[in-house]
């Protein structure tokens, strides 16, 4: 049977409108796990795209070429303190960036002593200041080593 006035007959609370739907236990697991998939691809994009921002900077872009640079700086340094700079060994050179502080080089140099003899790989650090392993002692070496480096 049909309503002379062609109204849509309702079940709902609202004339005119659907009842709302009811979902079965399947499809609400299945809704779960979705809301859950879409959370755990929130919590891992954010810090991927900030890595991704990063990476793309101008100061992620020139930190390989930086590093040259700081590196090549420290040698020269170093240098500078050495008997015999000409006859110099660098050895395991980084560069250290902490926030907040400057950047830091550190490595190992070997050198020519007074009597002409390579003297033996001492630790150094170059930075805002310049730390070598003979002019220190020992101790205190060991600690600017391990703070730093």
């Amino acid at each position: 049977m049909t309503d002379q006035n062609d109204e849509p007959k309702t079940s709902g609370p609202v004339r005119g409108h659907p009842a709302p739907r009811v979902f079965t236990p399947e499809e609400r697991r299945k809704g779960c796990h979705i809301l859950i998939a879409l959370c755990i691809i929130a919590i891992v994009a954010g810090p991927v795209i900030e890595l991704i921002k990063y990476r793309s900077s101008p100061r992620y872009a020139g930190s390989e070429t930086s590093d040259v640079r700081y590196k090549a700086a420290a040698k020269a340094l170093v240098e500078t303190r050495l008997r015999d700079p000409g006859s110099a060994e660098f050895s395991e050179l980084r560069v250290v960036r902490v926030p907040g502080r400057a950047v830091v080089v550190c490595g190992h140099v070997n050198s020519r002593n007074a009597l002409g003899g390579m003297a033996g790989a001492q630790r150094f650090i170059a930075g805002p200041q310049l730390l070598i392993e003979e002019e220190l002692t020992s101790a205190l070496m060991d600690v600017e080593w391990r703070q730093t480096c």
